[in-house]
């Protein structure tokens, strides 16, 4: 590889399975974050346009740094979503690989707008994304109208290793977080079926 670039949402002090597999084939890399990230960006409605133009800035930082034929990886796929845009604003021809699509549906012109954006970065050949389910390539494939060969099935990482400990049924509790895509009647059920331990979910309001 000439050259590689790997896009985070934030900095971390440790290492991901990327990285280490990067490391292994003697890769070099350049690593790029966004310096002022929050969460309340996130989760605050009125600051989600402060978000989307930190991806911009972002992107033309990154894409500034990097050549016509570099491969850029992006650890969020919104965030490949803006560096796709920007590549194509830049007339480059950057490899880019977006990890992990979640999309639900929208309703109305926002999901209008998303899937003007999303397909027309989308369709560009040097575009892929991965996706933790088979069952996704036909359904973002058919609602983004881009070919099935945009996507690569890329499981959820799961550890090499594995610890025991004891477990006493006193305080403890079983955690539940997030938001997109989680099978909360499934979670549901396992609550009715195991009446002797307690439950902790946290989710966004939307």
């Amino acid at each position: 590889l000439e050259e590689l670039g790997e896009i985070w949402h934030y900095s971390s002090l440790e290492k991901i399975f990327i990285e280490n597999e990067l490391s292994k084939r003697n890769i070099n890399y350049s690593i790029y974050d966004i310096p002022d990230y929050s969460m309340e960006d996130r989760t605050n409605k009125y600051r989600i346009i402060i978000l989307y133009f930190k991806y911009l800035q972002q992107a033309f930082r990154v894409l500034s740094n990097t050549s016509s034929n570099g491969i850029i990886i992006c650890l969020n796929f919104t965030t490949a979503i803006a560096v796709g845009l920007v590549n194509k604003i830049k007339r480059k021809r950057c490899k880019i690989l977006g990890m992990n699509i979640i999309a639900p549906p929208l309703n109305g012109i926002p999901d209008k707008i998303r899937f003007f954006l999303f397909h027309n970065v989308m369709k560009n050949a040097n575009f892929y994304l991965t996706v933790n389910s088979e069952a996704y390539i036909k359904e973002y494939s058919s609602r983004f109208k881009v070919s099935h060969n945009k996507f690569f099935v890329l499981h959820d990482a799961i550890l090499d290793t594995s610890d025991s400990m004891e477990y006493a049924n006193n305080n403890s509790y079983v955690f539940c977080g997030g938001e997109a895509k989680r099978d909360w009647i499934t979670m549901f059920k396992v609550c009715e079926n195991c009446p002797d331990l307690k439950f902790l979910f946290i989710a966004r309001k939307k």
